[in-house]
């Protein structure tokens, strides 16, 4: 529409993450039962080119989904609210070879409760992505940088792209996370990662 690339969708699928009932039994024992439940995921897109600078964004909007809540006198330890992801963001490739985007996320939960578990009502976030290739694009290093601008909760991601003859592709990556237990990535501070792929496309 008049140059913006626009989409919306709707999405009813399964959580990943668990839902933690819990029971509390006379002798105050904490019993937790995990079971998997539908979510309904609403979002839009939008994106456009201006003098080389790419402006995207996405919302997405979750009805209804499932939060721990830290009250006793809650009586499953679960309550439901709406909350709301979005990203702006900016693409561009300096001098015909670095490709780098910059966005900015953020997260808000709709009525938020007392005592919700591992949760903020508000979550702000700014993620730097940088690429670069050689040899003619068969070595792609890349690196991603994601931080909250609102406590210490930090993810490193550098990863190279080998393109080899014919369709054959490998990746081998490490996430670094850094920060507070109740970050989104302090909860996995000191348990970093290393991976590799190798693709085959055909």
């Amino acid at each position: 529409m008049n140059g913006w690339d626009v989409s919306t969708f709707y999405l009813h699928t399964w959580n990943r993450s668990p839902v933690f009932y819990r029971t509390i039994t006379p002798s105050g024992v904490f019993n937790f039962s995990p079971a998997y439940k539908r979510i309904d995921v609403i979002g839009a897109t939008f994106a456009k080119e201006i003098n080389d600078i790419v402006l995207k964004g996405e919302f997405v909007f979750n009805k209804d989904d499932y939060f721990s809540i830290l009250d006793n006198q809650d009586a499953d330890g679960i309550v439901r609210r709406s909350f709301l992801n979005y990203l702006l963001g900016l693409d561009y490739t300096f001098f015909g070879k670095i490709d780098t985007s910059l966005q900015f996320m953020q997260k808000i939960i709709s009525h938020f409760p007392a005592f919700l578990a591992n949760e903020e009502e508000l979550r702000n976030y700014l993620a730097l992505w940088i690429k670069t290739g050689f040899f003619n694009g068969k070595l792609e290093p890349e690196l991603t940088v994601v931080t909250s601008l609102m406590e210490e909760d930090v993810m490193y991601r550098p990863r190279i792209n080998l393109k080899i003859k014919n369709n054959w592709r490998f990746r081998f990556g490490t996430d670094i996370f850094q920060g507070r237990p109740s970050g989104i990535f302090g909860k996995f501070d000191k348990k970093s990662r290393l991976y590799s792929e190798l693709t085959y496309n055909f």
